[in-house]
């Protein structure tokens, strides 16, 4: 496993462009984290929008790591992890930004790519599928059941 890391690096509030240098490498997953080598990180319109108006990043945060989306291999695991093991494929939301060579990320915000899926398609699913989640199923928004494995209908439709 490598132990050097490199990260596209927002130095400033409407920086650009990104400046890429070494980054810190991730210390040892905890219990129930995995490191991930990216093959492929999606770029987000909320990417965009916070490096061209400095939006959400407090100004101590600078330099700033942006995204959350990658798609990669998994190199460590923690004690805890079961859903995973080292040189699966898999995708996940990274907590932290994610335009960096090595992300931990918890085990509850990945699940494994299937083969037949590539790296780059991967990679811009978490995002839309988080914001899908949140849209249908939170209290404030259209508060949908959750999904079962034996579902009994309700009979209403979001669409009809």
């Amino acid at each position: 496993m490598s132990s050097t890391n490199s990260a596209a690096y927002l130095k400033a509030p409407r920086a650009s462009p990104l400046v890429v240098e070494k980054a810190t490498y991730p210390a040892s997953p905890s219990h129930t984290q995995v490191v991930i080598k990216a093959y492929s990180i999606a770029i987000n319109p909320l990417d965009v929008i916070i490096q061209q108006t400095g939006m959400i990043v407090p100004e101590e945060a600078y330099p700033f790591i942006l995204g959350s989306d990658i798609a990669g291999e998994v190199v460590a695991v923690g004690s805890s992890v079961n859903k995973v093991k080292p040189g699966d494929r898999v995708l996940a939301c990274a907590e932290s930004g994610c335009f960096q060579l090595f992300n931990t990320v918890e085990q509850s915000l990945l699940t494994v790519l299937p083969d037949n899926i590539t790296f780059t398609q991967g990679s811009v699913l978490p995002l839309a599928l988080c914001t899908a989640a949140v849209m249908l199923f939170q209290d404030d928004t259209l508060a949908l059941s959750l999904p079962k494995v034996n579902p009994i209908s309700n009979g209403k439709a979001v669409l009809a």
